[in-house]
């Protein structure tokens, strides 16, 4: 990779790492003008369970039944100032492709398993989800809200077709 120093300024190109034995590539700047600005963009290929991994473990446990495989690129950018941790907004992409996900039990068994996930701190979001369940096949879109705000379903196969917003809330 490449490291440009400029006045005010210092700019990555391509710079190349492992980190927890996931390869990875990022490139981007940092601006040293009143207030530090940083703006990165981090990509991986890898296999989804390698990305799983670094899930916190309070996450870890919704999966644990459950075995999840795929290959998958991801796209993290992180845009904010330094000096205020709070603004830093991360976003993260993950596209995972020839996926299956199987529950332990072997009573949930989804094949050709595909899709886009986005994730911000405002939720997650699917998109152009597809896959196999039941010789049937699925698409599916949806909104999973973090915040007190709805979210949204759609899921659709031959001779089905859902569409639903929600709020989640206490009772």
């Amino acid at each position: 990779g490449k490291i440009l120093f400029e006045p005010e300024s210092l700019a990555f190109q391509g710079m190349r790492g492992l980190y927890q034995a996931i390869p990875f590539q990022a490139d981007g700047n940092l601006r040293f003008f009143k207030d530090p600005l940083i703006n990165v963009e981090i990509r991986t290929a890898s296999h989804i369970d390698q990305i799983l991994s670094l899930l916190p473990s309070e996450h870890k446990k919704w999966l644990k039944d459950f075995e999840i495989k795929g290959n998958c690129q991801t796209v993290t950018s992180v845009n904010g100032l330094l000096k205020d941790p709070s603004s830093l907004a991360p976003q993260h992409q993950l596209f995972l492709e020839q996926g299956s996900l199987t529950r332990g039990d072997k009573k949930l068994s989804i094949t050709e398993l595909s899709g886009l996930i986005a994730a911000n701190n405002d939720g997650f979001r699917i998109s152009n989800g597809r896959f196999r369940y039941f010789d049937k096949n699925y698409f599916l879109s949806a909104f999973i809200p973090l915040k007190n705000q709805p979210g949204a379903l759609e899921l659709e196969s031959q001779g089905l077709k859902v569409s639903a917003d929600y709020t989640i809330g206490k009772n």
